[in-house]
């Protein structure tokens, strides 16, 4: 077990997720990748932080291989995170950078340098501000100072635009009206 735990985390750390069903149907998963923007790496955005509770379950496991798989997960996690933690906080109290720290500002956890944004998350600080925007039906515009109340269906709708394909994306901003419970489809 301990191979196929790390075997399915490294997959999906590198952007290969699972699918589910759409795996089984060629041709749905023809028409996933066509309307979404990378469907397996959109999927893998999600399934890395599962695979990091699963390796916390599995730390005690009896087998020792699944153990062993268990706290190297947890190990790479940790270092991953905490290495992107600490170079954010040294450039932000060093003054080299300005980095946003609330999770409800599409700036959190990028380096700000001039008019340049760097994210080093690779997609996996989307999820997690779109949650947090979603939770608190607010956001924190980057051209004003304050919070906006947004309502958390158009967050949704935000999110769900992010993973669209182009094509699709440009179907939506022609015939979704703006004020559609998912405006956030339509560019607005």
């Amino acid at each position: 077990r301990g191979v196929e735990t790390m075997t399915r985390f490294l997959n999906v750390a590198t952007g290969r997720g699972k699918l589910g069903p759409l795996e089984t149907n060629r041709l749905i998963q023809e028409m996933a990748t066509t309307a979404l923007w990378s469907p397996r790496l959109a999927a893998s955005r999600v399934q890395v932080p599962a695979e990091g509770l699963r390796a916390l379950k599995n730390l005690r496991a009896t087998d020792p291989a699944l153990r062993l798989a268990s706290q190297q997960i947890a190990s790479d996690l940790v270092k991953y995170t905490g290495g992107i933690i600490g170079f954010l906080t040294f450039l932000k109290m060093s003054g080299l950078a300005e980095v946003e720290v609330n999770p409800l500002s599409s700036d959190f956890g990028k380096i700000k340098v001039g008019g340049t944004r760097l994210d080093l998350w690779a997609g996996f600080q989307q999820p997690l501000r779109y949650t947090a925007q979603a939770i608190m039906g607010k956001s924190k515009p980057i051209t004003t100072k304050g919070f906006k109340d947004v309502p958390r269906d158009e967050t949704m709708g935000k999110f769900l635009r992010s993973k669209l394909a182009p094509g699709p994306v440009g179907v939506g901003a022609t015939f979704l009206p703006e004020d559609t419970p998912l405006s956030g489809l339509s560019g607005g």
